[in-house]
């Protein structure tokens, strides 16, 4: 609920590089010089785990979450949730790397239509994060 009310408050007051929504400004250029620089699949690996331990504080929480969530049922109970974690995660993600792949648009016009709607984007995900919060906190998942 913490980072949702964050995500919402830069809806109304965005500022680049805000701290626990978003990497530090200060970061940005090395890491993208680093990333640049990788040309090898094995560069590509070790740049990829060491993003993804940078990035772990933000995103390990919907995992911690719904693991929790999940580990009290069932086989079978369980795939409905996934399916819906794909359909809301996953499928986006899928389908903007398709649209790259197949040349229907260019990671600068994803990049600059993201950089266009950062704050909308702030506003639905700090929404949805409170939300996913409260029905915890409220017992309703």
């Amino acid at each position: 609920m913490v980072l949702g009310a964050l995500n919402i408050k830069d809806f109304f007051f965005y500022k680049k590089g805000s701290l626990a929504t978003e990497m530090p400004i200060f970061l940005r250029p090395k890491v993208k010089r680093t990333i640049e620089k990788i040309t090898s699949p094995s560069g590509a690996f070790i740049i990829g785990f060491l993003v993804t331990l940078f990035l772990l504080p933000c995103t390990i929480g919907p995992y911690i979450v719904a693991s929790g969530l999940l580990s009290g049922l069932t086989f079978m109970q369980t795939i409905p949730w996934l399916l819906y974690y794909n359909i809301i995660f996953l499928i986006p993600m899928f389908l903007i790397v398709c649209l790259v792949y197949f040349g229907f648009t260019r990671v600068e016009d994803v990049s600059g239509w993201k950089e266009r709607n950062i704050k909308k984007l702030h506003l639905i995900a700090g929404i949805l994060l409170f939300l996913v919060g409260l029905s915890l906190l409220l017992g309703w998942i």
